[in-house]
């Protein structure tokens, strides 16, 4: 049987928290410095903090482009107004972690939408129209904004909804989540 190849002990080494200690210890004592550990932040998040302290950015974005043609029957015939747009939503924060394992989240959501219809000659001529109409939001609409705190098994929430002009007012919440044990 052949011995494993050097490469492959240390990749198996990296996969355990001693194996890590391990590399490193035999790092040291070669006069070597490693770098940090890539271990060290968990779940693949990016978080930076010492002492206990601790934060972790939180971004999520989405968005996506369409294009349709709508149909309209005129007097000359069949014709089409072409639609499209660009619509994005995201909603972006950042946790706080505490030395007494608590924590802070704060973050906000929102979307951009930006769109045009264009008018063939035919209905521009029949109803007076530009031939190209542009709508959309004003910049990035905040939509949700939201405030958690976590401590224990307990938390407390608060989140604010803007109304949209045309729809319902706006809307606030707070929640409590608390555990008694019997």
């Amino acid at each position: 049987m052949a011995d494993p190849d050097t490469d492959e002990i240390i990749l198996s080494l990296l996969d355990t928290e001693e194996g890590r200690e391990l590399l490193y210890e035999i790092a040291r004592e070669a006069g070597e410095e490693l770098p940090p550990d890539p271990g060290a932040t968990s779940q693949g998040e990016l978080a930076v903090g010492a002492d206990g302290f601790s934060i972790s950015p939180k971004i999520y974005f989405s968005g996506g482009m369409n294009s349709k043609g709508i149909p309209v029957e005129t007097r000359e015939g069949p014709s089409s107004i072409q639609n499209s747009g660009v619509n994005v939503g995201g909603r972006m924060g950042a946790a706080f972690g505490f030395p007494d394992d608590s924590r802070l989240t704060g973050s906000v959501s929102g979307h951009f939408y930006r769109g045009k219809n264009k008018f063939p000659e035919d209905l521009q001529r029949m109803w007076g129209v530009n031939p190209e109409e542009r709508f959309g939001s004003r910049g990035i609409v905040p939509t949700d904004y939201g405030l958690k705190y976590d401590f224990g098994d307990n938390s407390v929430e608060a989140g604010y909804r803007p109304g949209v002009e045309g729809q319902k007012g706006s809307d606030w919440r707070v929640g409590l989540r608390k555990k008694w044990r019997f």
